[in-house]
């Protein structure tokens, strides 16, 4: 079973990683999730490449190949 924690940290950390200004759909979309979660931002809080955000990882990585970006940490 997923984490609700975990799902949500997936699209924050992608739609800040990938948007394309304030005006943006992506940034839009960061703003809204910002209005109910707040993951903090300590070197853990963020980094997707820990075992316990393997799930969020999951996430970002289907938004990233729904919308033909790149996966996390790639370069």
């Amino acid at each position: 079973m997923f984490d609700r924690f975990q799902i949500v940290l997936g699209h924050y950390v992608y739609y800040l990683e990938n948007h394309s200004g304030q005006w943006s759909e992506e940034y839009e979309r960061m703003c809204k999730i910002s209005k109910y979660f707040s993951p903090g931002y300590g070197y853990n809080a963020l980094n997707l490449d820990t075992e316990e955000n393997e799930i969020a990882l999951l996430v970002y990585n289907n938004l990233a190949d729904k919308n033909n970006t790149k996966h996390y940490s790639e370069d």
